[in-house]
């Protein structure tokens, strides 16, 4: 019994503010809880399902409404929300045809004009030593600054 007092005084001398528990030992042994029933979680569950029955009440105008739902497929809602999608585009609906496209062919990059020829600044950084000009007055030759010579 002393040597365990003795043992946990010596191990306590050696910790470090900040970490109470000696190397070695966790002080959550068992890991963080996982989420449960979080939104995204009940989409994909809904989502995957085939048939969703869903009773729910709700205030409206100061009284309690009761609304029920029943959707099914024959295969997953997944299936059904793409084939909405998909018969939304036909008919012609712009925003249902661009979300098709970007989750098919993924978003098309966009450029920003940032005013400027990136040529230029590019060229001017591989310059070689030997060809950058001298360094104007007032800069010192550690200056990470592009010479106005070289962005002409």
């Amino acid at each position: 019994m002393e040597n365990q007092v003795a043992e946990n005084q010596q191990q306590s001398s050696r910790q470090v503010p900040g970490r109470p528990f000696p190397p070695g030992v966790s002080g959550n042994p068992e890991g963080r809880p996982k989420k449960e029933n979080t939104f995204s979680d009940i989409c994909r569950e809904l989502l995957q399902s085939k048939e969703i029955d869903i009773t729910y009440t709700f205030p409206k105008k100061g009284q309690m409404v009761t609304s029920h739902m029943h959707m099914q497929s024959d295969k997953t809602m997944n299936h059904s929300l793409a084939a909405v999608l998909i018969k939304e585009g036909m008919s012609g609906n712009v925003k249902a045809i661009q979300e098709i496209i970007d989750r098919t062919d993924g978003k098309p990059k966009q450029t920003i004009d940032l005013g400027f020829d990136a040529m230029k600044i590019k060229t001017a950084l591989n310059l070689s030593a030997e060809n950058a000009p001298e360094p104007t007055e007032g800069t010192d030759s550690g200056d990470n600054t592009i010479p106005d010579q070289a962005v002409q």
